[in-house]
């Protein structure tokens, strides 16, 4: 849970330095390279824009499991115990960003 922060606050640092949805709407960007790099653009800015949401919900989820709220009892499984810290999630990020349905992504991003 942790590591899936700090990838999303990482991935937000870096392609926000570069990369803004405004500019896609400036005369200049009409006339500035191809359409593939155009469409690349407005995706990574789009992306970048996306992870300014993931980095406060990834934050939540890891402060309700600090502080014992998302704990969700124990699993057997394999003859091992498995500790579930599922209860509180705040959103699903690789659902919604790895969905093939856009009902199935509504509900990562509403999860």
């Amino acid at each position: 849970m942790i590591g899936l922060f700090h990838l999303c606050l990482n991935l937000f640092a870096s392609m926000k330095l570069g990369y803004f949805v405004l500019d896609v709407g400036e005369p200049e960007f009409a006339h500035a390279g191809s359409l593939a790099y155009k469409t690349f653009y407005y995706f990574i800015a789009v992306t970048a824009n996306r992870m300014m949401y993931y980095v406060p919900w990834k934050f939540a989820n890891a402060s309700s499991i600090a502080c014992g709220l998302g704990y969700n009892g124990i699993q057997s499984k394999d003859g091992q115990k498995v500790y579930k810290w599922d209860r509180i999630e705040c959103a699903d990020s690789f659902g919604c960003e790895l969905g093939t349905a856009v009902p199935k992504m509504w509900h990562d991003w509403n999860h």
